[in-house]
């Protein structure tokens, strides 16, 4: 919600204002849409959820979540029943959780499986770098019906060397979740979802990570020629991937197995008649003004 200014509160510092916005705000969004929608996505904010300069208006005072532009369009599917945001205050790989009240991974687990408690959901987890990270984690763990990982990781040692050692003692099962994702593996292929890893195989520190989980079969990249981190397919791809089934998940898969896509190809292979209307009537809001285009379809 936007508050009035009459009820912002003031910070003096940016330290200040993440302090706040552990130990006060829950920093997880449940919005349920349709009534008889049997699938349930959870979308995860990475570490660049807000510029600092930016952090107090839009984390604190507008509740910024990552995610919820592309989920307009996948809240229209009538099969969406629940969307669940969740967001990590300190952009640190979840170091310290959500909240005070939540402070490690395994407790975020154990909150979200709160949260899909109530029903027998088909969850779709999703996340962009630490937000693919957690994607991944808590996808595994609560037996999510698919797992979508964009440019993601899986061992964090040496993204996070000034604090790696604090994050496992925290955290000791996640610094590397290679053995995570090898047990996950050698489950049978009914009790888990396949890892949609999109991954820009063009940039060093993704393809690092790649090389880590090409080997397991579980892990379906999809491989991109981008040099920048994160940058795979378009963003207003993404509600009709996500909503994709996981037999036309795997279909894909097979076609671009081990090879380089073109995501003009990709585009056309995967995007439906609602996606195609989707993308008009926004580009219309936008008035097809490319700065536009990227508000209305801002994963960010």
């Amino acid at each position: 919600m936007d508050y009035s200014y009459s009820e912002k509160k003031e910070f003096n510092t940016l330290s200040e204002a993440r302090k706040y916005a552990y130990e006060s705000l829950e920093n997880i969004l449940t919005e349920d849409v349709h009534s008889n929608g049997e699938y349930c996505y959870i979308f995860f904010s990475s570490n660049g959820l807000c510029d600092d300069n930016k952090y107090i208006d839009e984390l604190i005072y507008k509740e910024k979540y990552e995610w919820k532009s592309i989920a307009r369009a996948v809240k229209k599917r009538k099969s969406t029943g629940r969307c669940i945001y969740v967001r990590d205050v300190y952009m640190r790989f979840y170091m310290y959780g959500i909240s005070a009240k939540c402070n490690s991974i395994e407790r975020v687990i154990q909150r979200i499986k709160e949260q899909i408690s109530d029903k027998k959901w088909k969850v779709v987890t999703v996340g962009i770098s630490s937000g693919g990270y957690m994607s991944v984690i808590v996808g595994m763990a609560i037996g999510a019906y698919k797992i979508f990982n964009i440019s993601g990781q899986y061992s964090l040692k040496e993204q996070i060397p000034q604090y790696y050692d604090e994050f496992i003692c925290i955290n000791p099962l996640y610094g590397n979740i290679i053995e995570l994702v090898k047990e996950y593996n050698q489950l049978s292929d009914t009790d888990k979802a396949g890892i949609y890893y999109l991954c820009p195989i063009g940039c060093n520190h993704d393809r690092e990570q790649y090389n880590m989980v090409k080997d397991y079969p579980c892990v379906m990249a999809f491989l991109f020629p981008d040099k920048i981190h994160a940058a795979t397919v378009y963003p207003f791809n993404f509600p009709d991937l996500l909503t994709k089934s996981r037999k036309k998940m795997e279909r894909l898969y097979q076609r671009y197995d081990g090879k380089i896509i073109d995501k003009n190809v990709f585009l056309l292979r995967t995007i439906t008649i609602k996606g195609v209307a989707e993308f008009i009537k926004r580009a219309l809001k936008a008035k097809f003004n490319v700065n536009g285009m990227k508000k209305v379809w801002d994963v960010k």
